[in-house]
């Protein structure tokens, strides 16, 4: 079952990025396009492993440098950046459902432990996974402004 809502939240969030969330307006640039939206597929299928760039790149078969460089221009953020911001987001969602220990959303997103999570949680919302996912029991809005 939490498998699945994982998978729910991580297609949820594949949709959310298309087409390729994070470009300039207008039409999907040719060149790298194709390029990057295998990349989006592999970081969405990825989305719960530790991976690193040279992986990615090596499963596209280009190299690391041209992938930095192809996301970058495109979404304006780096890969690990990109990665970043979309386990937490993922993480926002599954923190709404008071079943999952925070524990088992940190392993399930690709964090080596739930102290790391909440350090990277922390930085990215400016408000611990506990005290986030307290706020939403309480009615309260999760940014802290009540």
């Amino acid at each position: 079952e939490i498998q699945n809502l994982f998978e729910i939240l991580i297609v949820r969030n594949a949709r959310l990025s298309e087409p390729f969330s994070g470009l300039q307006d207008g039409p999907a640039p040719s060149g790298g396009s194709d390029i990057l939206g295998k990349a989006m597929n592999y970081i969405n299928e990825n989305l719960g492993r530790d991976f690193r760039l040279r992986d990615m790149a090596d499963a596209l078969s280009i190299s690391e440098n041209y992938l930095y460089k192809l996301f970058v221009s495109k979404t304006g953020k780096s890969p690990a950046v990109f990665i970043r911001n979309l386990r937490m987001e993922t993480a926002k969602q599954a923190l709404a459902n008071q079943s999952l220990p925070i524990k088992m959303i940190a392993a399930h997103l690709g964090y080596p432990d739930a102290s790391h999570f909440s350090t990277v949680f922390k930085r990215t919302w400016g408000i611990s996974p506990r005290a986030y996912r307290a706020r939403l029991t309480n009615g309260l809005p999760p940014d802290g402004t009540a």
